[in-house]
């Protein structure tokens, strides 16, 4: 797959495809063959150089607790609540957030119970826009989601994507 393709995965349940995603993220190790970014194994590369490169975003995104806002942001260094609310604004998760009245202090339980699928898809995605990936691994992203609200993502989706930017979706 080159930089800046636009690839999208389909087969049929326990085809592969999440598998697959995982091996891309460096989650999974491939039992044969090297996977290469760049011409370099997948391997010889930093795991943080990886990450900050790297953005995926599985079937069942997983939440921790704490904030909404630490949920968002978690590992990503001090970014602003003006610039969340500015991203938020278009994965639409911006509407969960003025909805409640903690707003992004909402307190989130361990693996997000308290928020929808659809919601914690938005958290998810929120926060994928946020660490500007150059190659996006995306499982099913809007499976979750109402018909409007996957036409607001797909359509932010693809005005996110800088042209060298890579988007594998399944």
């Amino acid at each position: 797959i080159s930089p800046g393709e636009r690839v999208a995965i389909i087969g049929g349940v326990g085809s592969g495809k999440t598998t697959l995603l995982r091996i891309l993220a460096g989650l999974y190790h491939p039992q044969a063959g090297t996977i290469q970014i760049s011409g370099l194994d997948m391997t010889q590369v930093a795991d943080d150089v990886l990450r900050r490169n790297i953005g995926y975003l599985p079937q069942d995104f997983r939440l921790v607790q704490s904030s909404l806002r630490e949920n968002i942001v978690m590992g990503m260094g001090n970014i602003s609540d003006d610039v969340i609310m500015r991203v938020a604004m278009k994965t639409g998760l911006s509407k969960v957030i003025a909805d409640h009245p903690n707003g992004l202090d909402l307190v989130i339980q361990e693996g997000g119970r308290g928020l929808s699928g659809g919601q914690r898809a938005l958290v998810g995605l929120t926060r994928l826009l946020l660490g500007a990936p150059n190659l996006w691994l995306l499982d099913e992203p809007t499976a979750n989601l109402d018909q409007n609200a996957e036409n607001a993502v797909l359509q932010t989706l693809q005005d996110s994507l800088a042209p060298d930017d890579t988007l594998i979706l399944v």
